[in-house]
């Protein structure tokens, strides 16, 4: 017997914008052309999302993984499917590169996204 997750996403993506604040994330799509077998950037996409940002402990601080500064933010699922390293998060006016994306989902449900970020 499956267990459904879809509840728990609810909860969190309830939890998470109640909790955490508005952040944008940022992406470049592109289109593959076959006939000159290169990418092209079609348009920019924007999708407003929610997060709650957690700093790391500075003895989490190694310089080759976390570095001072990084932070993670724990993002909604709900409306982001996929998030991709190339996008970027922006929160009051301040810009993150994505560093690393990790989501739970302990089945086929999504229920966050832990994104790791770097000014």
């Amino acid at each position: 017997m499956m267990f459904n997750y879809q509840p728990l996403m609810r909860t969190a993506s309830r939890l998470i914008k109640q909790y955490g604040a508005q952040w944008t994330y940022k992406e470049t799509v592109s289109t593959y052309n076959p006939a000159s077998n290169t990418l092209q950037s079609t348009a920019n996409r924007d999708i407003d999302v929610f997060g709650v940002r957690l700093n790391y402990r500075l003895s989490d601080v190694d310089t080759e993984i976390v570095h001072r500064g990084d932070i993670s933010v724990l993002v909604a699922a709900g409306l982001l499917s996929k998030p991709k390293i190339e996008g970027t998060m922006t929160n009051q006016s301040t810009d993150w590169s994505i560093v690393h994306i990790a989501p739970l989902s302990p089945s086929d449900v999504v229920l966050y996204y832990m994104m790791q970020l770097r000014r």
